[in-house]
């Protein structure tokens, strides 16, 4: 098993552990947020955590090493900051109140249970590959592949005038329809595609990211969490009482087409009502 100092950002080897010398990152001497669980920490005896890259809403996602494989990975913690918290000194999570016990649970059952559906699609070829799931710290968590290279956004800015024709566009996203359609039939519902979970890999090859909790995950609380992507969520995101189902992903997706072909981000649905 690999011992190799690596860089929380990028976690390539280091030589110290002052800089990166090859993204340049500095490691820090504190977390930035209790919720997060610090850097360097070894998790279930096989993955470094790393810098987090998405925090928010009812999920942490870190960048990891898998010190088995010796690879890059991506590891989803089921963290809803509302239901819960977590102590600087305590890795553990504690929820913060009873009445959020059952919600909670619920939630963290169902993360894995799409966690068990996402890993027997990973033969999907344009899907990101889940490689495992676990329980530790009172929480679960999902270990995915980390994918080299850019999101949608930062493709786009890279491209004359900022989009793609509507040949190009539909040529590198069309392969997103089929991923869309079988997560669909095995019950998953995506609820956030945008061109930030949309990533070109170094081949040019377009792969859809960040599967994972969503409100539906929650429920039995009187808490109401609305998750919206402004331009590409549809009406019903933006109310907790709105009905979601594959015409969700269908709608948001047509967003980040029209974002595609345009470089322009959709208002919202309101907006164009």
């Amino acid at each position: 098993m690999e011992t190799t100092y690596r860089c929380m950002n990028c976690m390539e080897p280091m030589d110290n552990n002052k800089k990166c010398s090859i993204c340049g990152y500095v490691p820090k001497s504190q977390i930035d947020s209790n919720y997060c669980l610090h850097e360097g920490y070894q998790i279930n005896d096989q993955y470094i955590i790393g810098v987090i890259l998405i925090s928010g809403g009812f999920t942490n996602t870190y960048i990891g090493y898998d010190r088995f494989f010796q690879k890059k990975v991506v590891i989803k913690e089921f963290l809803p900051s509302e239901f819960v918290s977590r102590a600087d000194s305590n890795l553990n999570i504690t929820i913060k109140s009873k009445k959020y016990v059952n919600s909670f649970n619920s939630g963290k059952e169902r993360f894995l249970r799409e966690a068990r559906i996402l890993q027997a699609l990973s033969k999907i070829d344009r899907a990101v590959h889940v490689e495992g799931f676990f329980k530790a710290h009172n929480t679960a968590y999902l270990v995915m592949d980390y994918i080299e290279g850019e999101n949608l956004y930062e493709y786009l800015e890279r491209q004359p005038h900022g989009k793609l024709t509507p040949v190009e566009g539909f040529k590198l996203l069309r392969p997103i329809f089929d991923i869309m359609k079988q997560i669909h039939n095995a019950g998953i519902i995506h609820r956030d595609i945008n061109p930030g979970n949309i990533m070109i890999t170094k081949d040019g090859i377009a792969k859809l990211i960040e599967f994972g909790a969503s409100p539906e995950m929650i429920t039995g609380s009187k808490v109401k969490t609305v998750m919206v992507r402004q331009g590409y969520s549809p009406p019903e995101q933006y109310t907790s009482s709105g009905k979601q189902g594959p015409w969700t992903d269908i709608y948001s997706f047509a967003a980040t087409i029209y974002k595609t072909v345009s470089g322009i981000t959709p208002p919202s649905p309101f907006e164009r009502m």
